[in-house]
């Protein structure tokens, strides 16, 4: 039996190790408690600073793209454009971008014609940002709510760079969370 618990209890030693808040779940024993995943210790839209566009594209993501979406909108970063790209997704996730652009006018629905790929949808986004920075968010990744913060602040603290990036941690339910070559990494 799986200890959800304590695979989370790892993933916060190494966000805080690095700064970030930890997270806990509303659901630990849960196989999927990642898509429910949260961070009491910030506050949403409690930082502002310069536009940020955030491209998300999303073919067949009707059961990830909710809980993905949403992590880009509890962001303690709160001015951001999110521009969501459907790539001609054969499923309904572009229903439920719908819901949740009724509930926040910072996200936008761009629908493509023809499906390209999801650098090509990538790019479609591109050409309606507006933001000083521009960061992209997969249709089922979950956002540490601190990501777009510390992105910005770091741009912003060394004007000579021209780029960050974020390490990630996958999530399966059967291996837990595993880090770039198998190590949580950030």
């Amino acid at each position: 039996n799986k200890r959800y618990d304590m695979m989370l209890e790892a993933v916060n030693r190494a966000f805080v190790t690095y700064g970030a808040a930890p997270v806990v779940s509303a659901a630990p024993q849960d196989p999927d408690m990642f898509k429910h995943l949260h961070c009491p210790s910030v506050q949403a839209g409690s930082v502002d600073g310069p536009l940020v566009s955030v491209l998300m594209t999303c073919y067949a993501a009707a059961n990830t793209v909710e809980f993905a979406l949403r992590s880009v909108m509890n962001q303690t970063y709160k001015n951001l454009e999110i521009f969501v790209i459907d790539d001609v997704s054969p499923d309904d996730g572009r229903e439920i971008v719908k819901k949740l652009a009724a509930e926040d006018k910072r996200i936008t629905l761009i629908q493509l014609e023809k499906n390209g790929g999801t650098y090509v949808a990538k790019n479609h986004g591109l050409q309606r940002a507006t933001g000083t920075f521009v960061t992209c968010q997969d249709s089922d990744d979950w956002a540490h709510p601190q990501k777009i913060e510390r992105m910005v602040k770091a741009l912003q603290d060394n004007p000579s760079l021209i780029a960050t990036a974020v390490q990630h941690v996958r999530y399966d339910p059967a291996r837990g969370f595993r880090g770039r070559n198998g190590y949580i990494q950030l």
